[in-house]
């Protein structure tokens, strides 16, 4: 609160007025579709979805607060103890109080706070001197220099709330990097086989969205050999079936498909036993996200690098290939 006021303050002294504009990679025209019979449908898919993404996580995690143990939603398992138990109910709760009777919770609070108001007060004073220098020589090169650093102390208060480790902080850093490439690079490739804007974003979430719950997903699959040979020969053909539409090849399509399809089934032969469990272990390993953990574990892994890396190439391979393929069919 303190921040923004000290904002306002600021952007009242120097009377200085920035205009904003949204930078797309598409047109930003929106062109409707008149859905028809399929107007109602896909509307209810869209609320039931909503209702299932973005409001029951947030039911659960509410009840989660008020149950003693975790998945038995019965009336008979929920309590009020890890909010307002008193050092009587401990056991209960495994903490001396609950969280809004918890002198200790109480003291870090304000603890908080006072942090909070001291950094507002520092960084804000700091941003609007900066403000007020760039104002007494707007125009000079200098100027210019430092209006770039101008908003720049408002964004480090969060850094004030706790001590950090510098080289899990580089690391992690250096992961977030490499998701985010991967992540961006996913993007791109989805974006090039689309000309629509929100199917585009569309199918960005909705992959995306798997790619995160993976790891999760991989609990729910079979450990059988015979399922994960399947499971494997019919990601062959699906890899056939987009090679060929981003090639336009079908012998070069059939030749990858048949030279996957072989090394397979000779793997399975020779080694069927190694194909048990094989299926989950692979979907979690496909994860991006699942490989960013160890980076903030404190864990450098090169192998997550590399496979940062191989995700990187491939899909901005394929997005040239879809590029130059939508060049040469124009």
């Amino acid at each position: 609160l303190l921040g923004c006021i000290i904002l306002g303050i600021n952007q009242w002294f120097t009377g200085k007025r920035k205009s904003f504009t949204t930078v797309t990679g598409k047109s930003g025209q929106v062109s409707l579709v008149k859905l028809g019979r399929a107007n109602w449908p896909i509307t209810i898919a869209l609320i039931v979805f909503i209702l299932f993404v973005a409001i029951m996580p947030l039911i659960s995690f509410a009840l989660e607060s008020v149950i003693r143990q975790p998945g038995n939603y019965s009336f008979s398992n929920m309590t009020l103890h890890f909010w307002v138990g008193t050092e009587d109910s401990a056991y209960e709760t495994g903490m001396i109080a609950g969280i809004l009777l918890n002198p200790t919770m109480w003291k870090a609070l304000g603890r908080q706070v006072l942090l909070a108001l001291t950094v507002a007060l520092i960084v804000g004073t700091s941003g609007m001197l900066i403000g007020y220098a760039c104002v007494r020589r707007r125009g000079t090169r200098l100027a210019r220099m430092v209006e770039s650093l101008a908003f720049f102390p408002y964004l480090m208060p969060a850094m004030a709330f706790g001590t950090i480790y510098l080289p899990v902080t580089l690391g992690t850093i250096v992961g977030f990097f490499f998701l985010g490439a991967a992540l961006l690079s996913v993007g791109l490739f989805l974006s090039s086989i689309t000309e629509s804007q929100g199917v585009a974003a569309g199918l960005c979430f909705v992959v995306l969205l798997i790619n995160y719950f993976l790891s999760d997903l991989s609990d729910y699959f079979s450990t059988s050999a015979a399922a994960a040979f399947w499971t494997l020969t019919a990601l062959i053909v699906l890899l056939g079936v987009v090679f060929r539409l981003m090639t336009g090849s079908r012998p070069a399509s059939l030749i990858l498909a048949g030279v996957l399809e072989a090394a397979l089934l000779i793997g399975y032969v020779v080694g069927g036993d190694s194909f048990d469990a094989i299926l989950p272990s692979m979907t979690d390993g496909l994860s991006l996200f699942e490989r960013f953990y160890p980076f903030v574990d404190g864990i450098f892994d090169l192998t997550s690098i590399v496979y940062f890396l191989t995700v990187i190439g491939i899909f901005l391979f394929l997005t040239v290939q879809s590029l130059e393929k939508r060049r040469w069919s124009a």
